[in-house]
């Protein structure tokens, strides 16, 4: 399981709590990711096609 599947917080008042900074880094991970695996599933999916 990677670090960033773990929740940030587990609530809204517990995330409000947290840095700003710290909040938008992982959001930044996070979609940097899951762009990733976007990008990793189109280029099997042409592979397999071709």
């Amino acid at each position: 399981m990677r670090a960033l599947d773990v929740p940030l917080a587990r609530s809204w008042e517990e995330l409000l709590e947290l840095p700003a900074v710290l909040v938008q880094d992982y959001l930044i991970m996070k979609t940097a990711i899951v762009d990733a695996e976007a990008w990793k599933r189109l280029d099997d999916e042409r592979n397999s096609s071709g």
